[in-house]
């Protein structure tokens, strides 16, 4: 009997791999190609399925797994004292030497300092302990990742009506419809009474739009950019607001997906 459903199994095998040969393979569509308004599209224009879609990784804090764009990921480095420090890997950013040895954690503020203090040895297994600028390291190259991926071609600047309502300012733009759909906002200069409110705020709408959608300061990020030999973003007078509204497309995928990313380190 055992014998007989063995071979049934294999016969059952070798027909579906027979059927899955001559199947021809779907060839992924361009996002640039996919018809407006239908589901591929809408998926191909949304950072979160972008992040629920990235690869899925055991994060040794949680002992869990995540979605890879949730979790910070992080090499060994040896310095020239043969000392071992955990080293976060931001982007496109390696460790130098060898590294064979790669952990992940969630990326969120509280839990890499958790980490930081005193959870490193515990999830590299060694004698390994954390630079004392390594989370200011990690927010520079966070910050970097967003600046790599800030493109304002296709911006669209916004006027505000009252706090968290805002339209597109017809003094930059002769287009006056409301069909456009937006990823976030981008504060890049703000009166310097709103120094105190966080990077990120949530519940605000553009065209009187029901679906809220973040409004990201990034003048703060701006003010910590790593690298000063770029030009920064357009910044305005101390009480004059500028702010773009980031059009929803796959385009634009990256750089949300970037400032989520910060949202969840920063704030």
């Amino acid at each position: 009997m055992n014998a007989r459903k063995s071979i049934e199994i294999g016969q059952r095998i070798n027909t579906l791999v027979q059927s899955l040969q001559k199947t021809p393979l779907r060839k992924a569509v361009c996002p640039t190609r996919l018809r407006p308004g239908s589901l591929e599209a809408k998926v191909a224009a949304s950072p979160y399925a972008s992040i629920l879609a990235s690869p899925l990784r055991h994060c040794a804090f949680h002992q869990r797994r995540f979605p890879s764009q949730m979790l910070l990921r992080f090499g060994l480095e040896r310095s020239s004292k043969s000392a071992i420090y955990p080293f976060p890997e931001v982007g496109l950013k390696k460790p130098a030497g060898l590294n064979d040895s790669k952990r992940y954690v969630r990326l969120r503020r509280p839990v890499l300092d958790v980490v930081a203090r005193n959870g490193s040895r515990a999830i590299f297994r060694g004698q390994t302990e954390f630079k004392k600028d390594t989370m200011e390291e990690i927010g520079r190259e966070l910050i970097d990742y967003v600046y790599a991926h800030y493109d304002s071609s296709n911006f669209i600047r916004l006027k505000q009506l009252l706090p968290g309502e805002w339209c597109k300012d017809p003094s930059f733009s002769n287009d006056t419809t409301t069909s456009t759909q937006f990823q976030c906002i981008l504060l890049l200069s703000t009166p310097s009474s709103n120094d105190d409110e966080g990077f990120c705020q949530m519940d605000h709408h553009i065209n009187g739009m029901t679906p809220s959608i973040p409004c990201y300061d990034i003048s703060k990020l701006w003010k910590e950019k790593s690298d000063p030999s770029h030009p920064m973003p357009e910044n305005g007078s101390k009480d004059e607001i500028i702010a773009y509204g980031v059009p929803k497309h796959a385009s634009t995928v990256k750089l949300a997906v970037a400032l989520w990313r910060c949202r969840a380190f920063f704030s």
